[in-house]
């Protein structure tokens, strides 16, 4: 990761929150990404991403709906979000995001 308030010096994280008020606001952060997503709330996602933000997702997500009038709903699994962040001039956001999915099903 690099600290873009100090002249882009690499760092990591741990380097990177130094103070508790930091830490707080990454869990908004995540909080409202999350609800960006419950809400399909696209338009809030600039308040939660960077312009140039980089998001991984599997290829396993890639599931074709049943062509012959089959009762699928939607999709229901569980994975691992990882994040990285970055800290702007508009506070903490998103810089890079990866799914790793562990299970995917329909659901009914």
């Amino acid at each position: 990761m690099t600290d873009h308030r100090t002249a882009g010096a690499p760092t990591d994280l741990a380097a990177e929150v130094r103070r508790p008020a930091d830490v707080q606001a990454v869990h908004h952060l995540k909080a409202r990404y999350v609800r960006t997503l419950d809400h399909e709330d696209l338009a809030s996602w600039g308040d939660v991403f960077v312009d140039d933000v980089v998001v991984e997702l599997p290829e396993s997500d890639q599931v074709e709906w049943p062509g012959d009038g089959g009762s699928w709903s939607g999709l229901r699994g569980c994975g691992h979000h990882l994040e990285t962040y970055r800290h702007t001039g508009d506070g903490w956001r998103i810089a890079h995001l990866r799914l790793d999915r562990l299970h995917i099903e329909p659901t009914t």
